[in-house]
Formats: structure tokens, C-alpha cells, sequence
């Protein structure tokens, strides 16, 4: 077992099988329900890493030339419903919320995507709508109330 280090180089293994090195840009270990700020992390920490665009596992670069195995892939279930989200062309537009074009609204959805991984969103035909597709109701129902509160 080792030590994970800011600005440490490490082995980031893909889903397609491919091995390159890579290097930690920042480090961050959970503390409760918050990410703080660490030079290192050891075993059993749970630990987010920057300075990675997109990885699937991490192995010690130190390791990877003797033991190259990354862990198996974790499946996501494919989306079962999907609805429509777009911005309000009706006549009461603007009576409430405060971020009303398109384009927050899409950069909100992009902000969604980044933590949730069952969700995907697909442009329409319309350049103010967008489609998200979802697990089920319940989980389409919590993002668009968040959106609302949000004053979207």
C-alpha cells in the first residue's frame, strides 16, 4: 500500500486497455461531506484528483511497470427515461427565476454531468431545448427541482 502525492506522477489506466503516465495537479481527501485541500493521502482515504481531463482506475507510476493491471470497469445502467428541458417561451417568461437563456441552462446541465454519471443530455432540434435522459422519475424530478431552485 502507498501514499498518494500532489504533483506526483501516476499510471492512468483507460477503459480501452491503454496505460499512460499522467501527473496529480491537486489532491483532495474527503472530510465528512467535504473535499479539503491535502499535500498526500494514504490507504483507505477517499481521495479526489485534478490534472486529469477523464480516467476510469489510478495506479502508482512506480507500480504500473511491475504489475500494469487496472481494476475492472464499472457499468452504468443505460438511461430509461428522458424528458425535454428548454428555456420559458411562455408569456409569464421571466416571473420568476433569474438565469433564463439557453446557454445557462446548458452550462448548468454541463455542471450535472460532471458528478452524475447516469445522466445524459443531447441537443434537439431546437437550439433552446435539450434532451436528458435519466434512470427514472424520481431522478429527473430531484435535478429539475434543483434547476427551479436554483432560479433556472
Amino acid at each position: 500500500m502507498g501514499r498518494s502525492r500532489r504533483v506526483s506522477s501516476i499510471a492512468w489506466c483507460r477503459a480501452d486497455g491503454s496505460i499512460r503516465k499522467a501527473i496529480v495537479a491537486e489532491l483532495y481527501v474527503t472530510d465528512a461531506l467535504d473535499r479539503v485541500d491535502a499535500p498526500q493521502a494514504g490507504p483507505g482515504e477517499i481521495i479526489a484528483v485534478a490534472g486529469i481531463a477523464e480516467g476510469d482506475d489510478r495506479r502508482d507510476a512506480r507500480r504500473f511497470r511491475m504489475d500494469p493491471r487496472p481494476l475492472p470497469v464499472i457499468t452504468v445502467d443505460e438511461p430509461a427515461m428522458s424528458i425535454t428541458i428548454g428555456a420559458n417561451t411562455s408569456p409569464l417568461a421571466g416571473k420568476d427565476g433569474d438565469k433564463l437563456t439557453a446557454r445557462q441552462i446548458e452550462a448548468r446541465l454541463a455542471q450535472e454531468l460532471v458528478g452524475n454519471v447516469s445522466l445524459r443530455v443531447s441537443e434537439t432540434e431546437r437550439p433552446d431545448t435539450y434532451e436528458v435522459q435519466g434512470r427514472g422519475e424520481l431522478q429527473l424530478a430531484i435535478l429539475v427541482e434543483m434547476m427551479r431552485r436554483e432560479g433556472l
